[in-house]
């Protein structure tokens, strides 16, 4: 299978292919188009029963859990990291019993070196990123916490964690700089130049 990075859109969406989904085969049926067809934009599915799209969807992968950090200074700027030559925003994977919160704060700073953040909204917003590895199709469901710094900490990029760089953008070098960011950050990115 070819791995792709366009976004899969569980909802309805203008220019996308639009599958009709009622069954796990169907699911299935979903997920082989969208991995083989590197000229879409993105792939819509609908059901009638929603929910029951969003299980049959999940059954056919291993889901994974992360949480990280949409982190503002009090100039507004966001904090970012560039890994894998794409710009990101730090997270991680959940270590013990860390609950979603507790887990974002940790990776934010062990990535990125600050620790004057702090969650201000405690409710997540939730992204899926799907990706194979080892033969697997993984589901990754990252949990973002908006956070807040008290002032811009100079920045210490985790380079064992393969982090090139940290640093402090601006609402407008976000914009400018998007086709360099991960596509499923950009609805997520998107909301926050608003």
């Amino acid at each position: 299978m070819i791995l792709h990075n366009i976004p899969l859109h569980l909802a309805d969406q203008i220019n996308f292919i639009y599958i009709k989904v009622e069954s796990a085969d169907d699911c299935q049926f979903l997920l082989d188009v969208f991995m083989d067809f590197s000229e879409l934009n993105g792939v819509s599915a609908y059901c009638a029963e929603s929910e029951e799209l969003w299980e049959n969807f999940k059954s056919k992968f291993k889901l994974i859990k992360a949480a990280g950090g949409i982190v503002t200074d009090p100039k507004d700027n966001l904090l970012v990291i560039k890994r894998n030559n794409f710009l990101d925003l730090p997270k991680g994977h959940f270590k013990n019993n860390e609950s979603a919160s507790q887990a974002a704060v940790r990776e934010v700073a062990e990535e990125c070196g600050i620790k004057s953040h702090t969650i201000i909204n405690d409710i997540p917003i939730l992204t899926y990123h799907v990706y194979e590895m080892n033969g697997e199709m993984i589901l990754k469901e990252t949990q973002w916490f908006e956070m807040r710094t008290t002032n811009q900490e100079s920045l210490i990029p985790q380079k064992e964690e393969g982090i090139e760089e940290a640093l402090w953008m601006s609402k407008n070098e976000v914009n400018q700089k998007n086709n360099e960011f991960y596509p499923s950050l950009l609805d997520l990115l998107g909301g926050l130049s608003q």
